[in-house]
């Protein structure tokens, strides 16, 4: 891991890299100013945005973004005390880390997107239903889409952000929470006020980093049995804070987390630069492969359908047999490639 490490370290010093996030920001305002000046729904929004993230690249990072052409992939499960079907998102965000062509580390975002409704002020509407499925993640089975053939699925979300919101706003915005954020604010009332999305409290979850929280969360997610003994996380902890200690990148948190820069937990982004920074810096979604090792397995599974079905068997291995996809959703993938094998 002190290759990834050292790798994200060095990007935060990169006065190269900083110009590379601003033309994804400006690359992305552009998608969505025109799609608003057009009037445009969010299926077309999301086309846009993929179409101008898709092969921007600096150095050994490269975005490559795919419509994936097919039915909705909507899911069924219990919701509270009754079964309801209802669309798992429209975007999913995939970062992965590779060294050469093997996968090392892999994170995981779903996102629904959202069109401000006209009138007065900018609200969000939210459907309770399914903001309990992004939230909770309980136990799904498929119905169409990419889990069509899937029955009782069950996701890990040990950080509470695998699943989020990406709500757009005019003349051409997107402010990004996770969904537990998004409950939280909404208070059963179904919809959201932007004015709710501007508090201090919002402000002070990312308290220390303006793009995540400071925490490592594949800490918590290398609790796993092929990980071995548990005094593993022993090892980790010793094996980051040497490093930490020795090249001086980061501030230790007081509480022993680290200033969350890179590796973190970002649930909200008031607007596109704060998100594009948080994505470039691997800050967003759920582990779902860390050290080469998968750490949840129901959801790499899915993550490798995206992925080949996304083309990403050119630049990496992907090492599963994977039925064909069939799914309406947009996948953006950034990889980071730390050296060779």
């Amino acid at each position: 891991m002190d290759d990834v490490v050292r790798f994200f370290s060095v990007l935060l010093t990169d006065d190269k890299f900083l110009g590379f996030q601003n033309d994804v920001v400006e690359a992305m305002y552009g998608a969505l100013g025109e799609g608003y000046a057009a009037h445009e729904n969010e299926v077309s929004l999301v086309t846009r945005l993929v179409e101008a993230t898709d092969g921007m690249a600096h150095g050994r990072i490269r975005l490559f973004s795919r419509k994936i052409h097919g039915p909705r992939s909507y899911v069924e499960f219990f919701h509270r005390d009754r079964p309801i079907t209802k669309e798992l998102g429209d975007s999913v965000y995939i970062t992965v880390v590779t060294r050469g062509r093997q996968r090392v580390l892999q994170r995981v975002c779903f996102v629904q997107n959202k069109v401000a409704g006209s009138g007065k002020g900018v609200t969000w509407k939210i459907d309770e239903g399914q903001l309990f499925l992004l939230k909770n993640f309980p136990r799904f089975s498929g119905n169409r889409g990419i889990f069509k053939l899937s029955r009782d699925v069950i996701f890990r979300n040990p950080g509470g952000c695998l699943g989020a919101y990406g709500l757009f706003a005019g003349p051409g915005e997107m402010v990004f929470a996770s969904a537990p954020l998004i409950e939280a604010v909404s208070r059963g009332r179904g919809s959201v006020p932007l004015q709710d999305l501007a508090g201090p409290e919002l402000t002070a979850l990312n308290a220390g980093s303006a793009t995540g929280s400071p925490s490592l969360p594949w800490f918590g997610a290398l609790w796993h049995p092929k990980m071995g003994h548990p005094m593993h996380w022993d090892m980790l902890h010793k094996e980051f804070f040497r490093f930490v200690r020795h090249h001086g990148f980061l501030s230790l948190h007081p509480w022993g987390g680290v200033g969350g820069h890179f590796l973190g937990h970002t649930r909200f982004a008031a607007d596109i630069h704060d998100f594009a920074k948080a994505w470039l810096l691997c800050n967003l979604g759920e582990i779902s492969l860390a050290f080469g090792e998968v750490v949840d397995p129901a959801l790499e599974e899915t993550a490798v359908s995206l992925l080949m079905a996304a083309g990403a068997g050119e630049l990496f291995d992907v090492n599963q047999d994977v039925p064909p996809v069939e799914t309406g959703l947009a996948v953006y993938v950034a990889h980071f490639d730390v050296g060779e094998e």
